[in-house]
């Protein structure tokens, strides 16, 4: 991966945003570059903002399908990683406004989970499934709901 104008900018934004450490900024925006950078990662309504009730619902929807799925495959870790992300983000969504980087400071979202939902974001706007999602589906058949962000 090259180190672009546009790649710095977006760490550095990700950095004051959320006001992470260097090195998850440095992930979240190298993952955010590996499906080619979007504008839509700028906007206030993005994952890297404040979600609205619909869009945190559907990703905590999505973390329990992905808990389901890794359950049915047998990988009990990821399956109770899973779930335990969907009930953090289905209670902050129930108390309100879901802020990534209020996510971020929950016990249990870590690296795996914060890139997952990255990736979920911008599979839902070129429709689809994420590649985590995608390779369960291939090796296991099982159901993982589509990935969809609603305003």
């Amino acid at each position: 991966m090259l180190f672009t104008s546009t790649f710095n900018k977006l760490l550095w934004s990700l950095k004051r945003k959320l006001n992470i450490s260097h090195k998850r900024a440095y992930h979240l925006a190298r993952n955010a570059m590996r499906f080619g950078y979007d504008n839509r990662l700028q906007a206030d309504s993005s994952v890297f903002g404040t979600w609205s009730h619909p869009a945190a619902r559907c990703a905590a929807h999505y973390c329990k399908s992905l808990s389901t799925a890794y359950d049915a495959a047998g990988d009990k870790g990821r399956s109770i990683a899973f779930h335990r992300a969907a009930s953090i983000i289905f209670s902050m969504s129930d108390a309100g406004a879901v802020n990534f980087g209020t996510l971020l400071e929950q016990k249990y979202i870590g690296s795996s989970i914060e890139l997952e939902l990255v990736d979920y974001y911008l599979a839902a706007h070129v429709g689809g499934h994420t590649p985590r999602a995608a390779a369960l589906i291939e090796e296991f058949n099982v159901d993982v709901a589509a990935a969809a962000w609603k305003y």
